[in-house]
Formats: structure tokens, C-alpha cells, sequence
């Protein structure tokens, strides 16, 4: 056998050896560990942190490294909600009576699925670096198992690890402890859920949703309290853009977007941009942005200032959590907890934001699985209104009157808070956070009057108190639609004299054709005799209101900003006067020359009385500033007459008039009238 032959026999002997062993290696691995999203078996070695991938244009990192990677292909729900047989539909109304929703159809889905990311396009992938680390923690209490695991996999899946201090489970002291011992097992034999520092604790009795809170709050550890419920699913980037805002300012309380999923089909619904408000029963509702705004993709996904948070889901800063005050934990199981720490947040001078690329799905059961007969809401909204609300308490008990004999427990502590944190009044939080609750925000009918349409006659709209009127903005004297209203120095003239119609528009003198409009910016638009955004009242106060809009017209910077629609109770006040114009009248005496200065005298008195008579005008100055009448009338002499349109002295007068007089001496008296304005 040559050399050459033997080398050849010993490589392809090496090589099918190698082959083999590869072989026998990849048996080993179960299949499933092979698969691209599925579960990863705990006999495989734990998966090193991904490293952060600096990049070289920016300051800026892209983080990657969660501890699972994304399920492959989205779960088909309509197939898997068809219920098959009988025991199927058994199962699933015994899912509705034990957690509210479709449990059965979420043991179907799994502990893991993916999710339609909600976050708007243009929302950022990279973000800052060196961000403080969460204590995530979710309280639970009777709490399905599945769908408990599926929260805690979306943040494996969706989270960076170097975020994560911990993630604490808190057990209400369950009634049912089928999701505390699955938590537990999932604790001990997954190697993910111990590199995340996932630790399952019990409170020693069932406290409710919020004493729960504080128990978990107390012994976390990150510099930054992550506050879950155990029904929800994290999206994409969940957690930076609400690490990022701590990071700028450790006195902000940030809140994600709360995307919905269904109650009944399980699917993952997007939500709009939208913020916390109340009403005065304290109860939370949602408010939205104008339409204008929701167009503007900055707006979409730029932190939104909110008045209140809507419960379970905000993080912040954990030192600032307790220099807060925390939760009250004099408030029982759940309700208006939320609205009371978001008056504390605005009115102690902390800030509250919804992050719109933070994105959470949450669960919105049929009722609250705490199976209590106590009216938990109204005892705890109760004794947030007494502590925070002021003298606009009255306000509450009029909207739950049933509530005004109630016991709430002892406040002295969260009194003893306000003061210590030196809070500001309620007003202030009503003015300057909320000013849509204003009492006098939308007038009654009581308060409208009549609009001032006598002959549709002409008026000009002064700032109370001030020598300023409503001016058209325009840069000529052609009024184009889109003009926007401003303030100047009254002076009658066209583009600040307004027509109050029948229909109750306010038109500008400066085109008949143009009516102000609050639909776009409170701008001039063409007149379309409809109403609506067109149409005007004049309230008992002082402000002009606007039904349509609900808002009144303002002028937030005296004359360095255009008008806008503001909250009545907030907005300007206006005297409405009838309109009048100047007309400079040139007096032309023809006398002799033997008149002197008291027949003077007497002819000034006489063609004066007669002007007064039959204008029904004012004197105001002559050229020069002063009072003319008592001085003699020197030929050609000018002086200023203000009178009413109603009174036009071209139309009572005629450009040239005359009258007799008792002087032999005098001939004629000559006017000719120029109108200013």
C-alpha cells in the first residue's frame, strides 16, 4: 500500500469519527432546546449575557440580552377559543367564575406567545446608557397560573437583564394557590427565572391590592420600584423609555401606555395616546388629546403630562416613593388609590408622565377577584377628599352624598405628610394640572345672555379692565381665512368692530363674509350660517363661550400671543361696547371781518348745540389735544367728534349743512367730515 493510499484511509477515518461524535452530541440536546422560541431545558448550561453593542455615531447603546428569545409566529386564537366538547365549555365558564376572564383559553395559549408590538414607528430602539436597575414587583391574589407565568416570560422576553434588580412575586395570602405554586416550581427548576432574581413572598394575611404594594415596596432593593399586575403582558422596549425619564429626573412618576387584552378571545388590543383625569366622585377616567394633536407623530410619542395614573402600572424612583409617603396604607384592599397618590405627586411637587413607547397589555376582568361586600372605593375616596381636596370638599360629598356619614379612619398622618412636604392647595392642582374640573367651566343656560344683536348692530370686545379690544390679525388690510385674533388699542376701526349676527356669529368688520371659528385655532373662517364651532354667547362673567368646544376665548400673553381656547373658569373676561367711530370735522366760518371774538363766541356755542342735536354725537379734543368748546373758533380750525355708527353724521348732516343763527354777522357755516376707522 503506497503512502498516499494510507494518508487518504486515515483522513476519512478521522473525518467519519468526527461526524459521529458531532452526531452523538447533538442527540443529547432535546429538540425542543433547538427550536427558536420554544422553552429552554433546564439541563442545558445558562446562556451567557449578550454583550452591549456600543455604537460608534452616538452616545446612545443598543441593549440587547434578555433571557428568552421571541416566540416564532403569532398564536392562532380563533382556533384554539373553539370550544370542542362539552367538557371544553364546562371548563371554560369554570375559567370566567374563578379569575374573570377566559381562563381556559389562556391554559391554551401558554406561558408564552407573541404579542403585536403597539408602539408607534417612530418610537426609538436605542436608548441611554448606565439606566438604574428595577425591583419589578407584581402582586397577585387568586391569580390564573398561566397567565401569572406569561407575565413574568414577557419580561424575560422583552426586557434586558442588566435592567433587572429583581422581580418580586407577591401572594396575597390566595384563596387559591394553584399560581404561588406555580410560580415556585418555575423558581426552582428554571435557570432564566433565577438569573432574573425571581423570589415568590407571601404577606401573613390577605391584605388587599395596596397594603400588598407597600409589603412588596418595603423590601425591594433597585434603585427604581417597578409597580405590575399579574395579569399583563410587556411589549417591546417596555421598560427603557420609563428608566430613561427617572434617569432625568428622579421626582417623575412615569407611567406606560396600558394597552388592553380582551377579557373573552385573549387578543392584544393597542390603545391610543391617552392620560388620567377624574371627575368629582373621584373616580378615574381617561381623557384624550385634541385631534390636532394626535396627528403629529412627535406628540405620539413624547412623554404626556397626566393629572392622574390609572392604578397598578408606574415605576419611580424608590427613595422618592418613600419621601412621597408611599400608598396609604390606612386605605383598604383597593380603589382611588391612584387618584389620591396623583394628587400628592402634582400637588408636592413631584411630576407624573405617561411614556407613550412604553407599552403593557393589561387585563380588564369583569370585577376584581377580592371577594368583599365593603365599599372599599368609596371609604378610600373618601378619606383622599378629606385629606387633599380643600374647600372643594363640598364638591365630592355632592356627587356621593351617601358617603358623608362614613367612617374613613384616622387621617392624621397623611395631614401631618402634607404639611411636612409643604403641598400645595387643591386650587392650585385644579388650575394649573387640571383645569377641566373647574367649577364655571361650561356656563348654564341660566348664565348666557342674549347675544347683542339689536339692529345686528356693531361692537367692539374689550379686555375687562384694560384699553385693549379684539383685533384681526392680518399683516394687510385684506382679511384671508385662517387670521388669528389679537389684542391692541381700541380705536374703532374696521378690523376691531365686530357684527354680533342673528345667528349668533361674531363677524369682523373687515370682511362680512369671515366669522371667528373655534374649531382650528380659533381663527377667521368663512361664515357657513350653521352654528356650531360658528356660533357665540356671552356669559353673565364676562367670557365668550364657544358650546361646541366647551371653552371660552383667552388671551394667555396679553398682546404678544394670539387668542386660543381656554377652560372658562380660567379664561378672559371682555366688556362688550357698542361701537363708535371718529370723524374729524373741519369748520369752515364765513363772517366778517367786524365778528368779533364774543359773537365768535356765540357762533362756536350755536353750530356746536346744533351738531349735538342732530348727531347726537361726543366732543372729544381738537388737534392739539385740548377741550374746543368755550374757545373762540378760529376759520378752518380742526377738532375730533366721536359718534355711533347709528349716528353717522354724513347720513344726518350731509357733507355741507348750514344753519340760521341769531349773529347778522355770520353768512354760513361749511363742515366737511372725514371718517378714521
Amino acid at each position: 500500500m503506497s503512502c498516499k493510499r494510507l494518508v487518504l484511509i486515515l483522513l476519512c477515518g478521522s473525518m467519519a469519527l468526527t461526524f459521529l461524535l458531532f452526531s452523538s452530541i447533538s442527540s443529547d440536546v432535546p429538540q425542543s432546546a433547538r427550536i427558536v422560541g420554544s422553552q429552554p431545558d433546564d439541563s442545558l448550561p445558562p446562556r451567557p449575557p449578550a454583550p452591549l453593542h456600543v455604537s460608534q455615531e452616538t452616545t446612545r447603546v443598543v441593549i440587547s440580552g434578555p433571557l428568552l428569545e421571541e416566540p416564532v409566529g403569532e398564536v392562532d386564537l380563533k382556533e384554539l377559543a373553539v370550544g370542542r366538547t362539552p367538557q371544553d365549555e364546562e371548563l371554560k365558564r369554570d375559567g370566567y367564575d374563578k379569575y374573570q376572564f377566559n381562563g381556559w383559553l389562556s391554559d391554551k395559549i401558554g406561558e408564552r406567545r407573541r404579542i403585536p408590538d403597539t408602539r408607534h414607528k417612530t418610537c426609538p430602539s436605542q436608548f441611554e446608557s448606565n439606566l438604574p436597575k428595577a425591583s419589578i414587583i407584581i402582586c397577585f391574589f387568586n391569580e390564573s397560573p398561566t397567565v401569572l407565568l406569561r407575565m413574568v416570560s414577557s419580561i424575560l422576553t422583552r426586557t434586558p437583564l442588566s435592567m433587572i434588580e429583581e422581580i418580586l412575586l407577591i401572594d396575597d395570602s390566595s384563596e387559591m394557590a394553584t399560581a404561588a405554586a406555580a410560580a415556585r416550581e418555575a423558581i426552582e427548576r428554571r435557570e432564566e427565572w433565577r438569573r432574573a432574581k425571581i423570589s415568590l413572598h407571601q404577606t401573613p394575611k390577605n391584605e388587599g391590592l395596596i397594603r400588598a404594594k407597600i409589603f412588596g415596596a418595603k423590601m425591594a432593593k433597585g434603585e427604581v420600584l417597578i409597580f405590575l399586575d399579574s395579569h399583563c403582558e410587556v411589549n417591546q422596549h417596555w421598560i427603557e423609555p420609563l428608566l430613561e425619564r427617572i434617569k432625568g429626573d428622579r421626582k417623575r412618576f412615569v407611567t406606560p401606555i396600558i394597552d388592553i387584552i380582551d377579557s373573552d378571545d385573549m387578543r392584544y388590543i393597542g390603545s391610543p395616546v391617552c392620560y388620567g383625569g377624574f371627575d368629582w366622585a373621584l373616580t378615574f377616567k381617561w381623557d384624550y388629546p385634541p385631534r390636532s394633536a394626535l396627528v403629529n407623530e412627535t406628540f405620539l410619542i413624547s412623554p404626556l403630562k397626566s393629572p392622574t395614573m390609572a392604578g397598578g402600572l408606574f415605576a419611580v424612583d424608590r427613595n422618592t416613593f418613600f419621601e412621597y409617603g408611599g400608598y396609604d396604607d390606612g386605605m383598604d384592599i383597593w380603589g382611588a388609590e391612584n387618584v389620591e397618590i396623583s394628587f400628592r405627586i402634582w400637588m408636592c411637587g413631584a411630576s407624573l408622565e405617561v411614556i407613550p413607547c412604553s407599552r403593557i397589555g393589561h387585563i380588564f376582568r369583569r370585577r376584581r377577584p377580592y371577594g368583599t361586600n365593603q365599599d372599599t372605593m368609596g371609604k378610600n375616596s373618601l378619606r383622599a377628599a378629606v385629606v387633599w381636596l380643600d374647600e372643594y370638599f363640598p364638591k365630592f360629598i355632592e356627587a356621593r352624598p351617601h358617603l358623608a356619614a362614613t367612617p374613613y379612619g384616622d387621617v392624621t398622618s397623611r395631614i401631618e405628610l402634607r404639611q411636612r412636604l409643604q403641598c400645595k392647595p387643591f386650587r392650585w392642582f385644579l388650575q394649573t394640572i387640571y383645569p377641566s374640573l373647574l367649577p364655571g367651566n361650561e356656563p348654564l343656560m341660566t348664565d348666557l345672555q342674549d347675544p347683542l344683536v339689536a339692529n345686528e348692530g356693531k361692537y367692539m370686545i374689550r379686555m375687562l379692565n384694560s384699553s385693549l379690544c379684539a383685533w384681526i390679525d392680518s399683516s394687510s388690510s385684506h382679511i384671508s381665512p385662517g387670521s388669528r385674533l389679537t389684542l391692541r388699542a381700541c380705536t374703532s376701526h374696521r378690523m376691531d368692530t365686530w357684527k354680533w349676527t342673528m345667528n349668533k356669529e361674531l363677524r369682523n368688520m373687515g370682511s362680512a363674509r369671515m366669522c371667528l371659528d373655534s374649531l382650528v385655532n380659533l381663527s377667521l373662517m368663512k361664515c357657513h350660517n350653521q352654528g356650531s364651532h360658528q356660533e357665540w354667547h356671552y356669559t353673565k362673567d364676562g367670557k365668550i363661550y364657544s358650546a361646541a368646544a366647551k371653552k371660552c376665548v383667552h388671551f394667555s400673553d396679553g398682546k404678544a400671543a394670539p387668542a386660543v381656547m381656554e377652560y372658562c373658569a380660567l379664561a378672559t373676561q371682555f366688556d362688550i361696547l357698542r361701537a363708535q367711530s371718529e370723524w374729524r370735522i373741519r369748520f369752515f366760518i364765513r363772517i366778517s371781518d367786524r365778528t368779533d371774538g364774543m359773537k365768535r363766541r356765540i357762533l362756536q356755542t350755536t353750530v356746536l348745540r346744533q351738531l349735538t342735536l342732530s348727531a347726537r354725537g361726543s366732543l372729544v379734543t381738537d388737534r392739539a389735544g385740548s377741550t374746543v368748546l368755550g374757545e373762540p373758533v378760529a376759520a378752518g380750525r380742526a377738532v375730533v367728534w366721536r359718534t355711533d355708527f347709528d349716528a353717522d353724521p354724513d347720513r344726518r348732516l350731509g357733507r355741507q349743512s348750514s344753519w340760521s343763527a341769531t349773529c347778522r354777522e355770520w353768512k354760513r357755516v361749511q363742515l366737511k367730515m372725514r371718517r378714521f376707522g
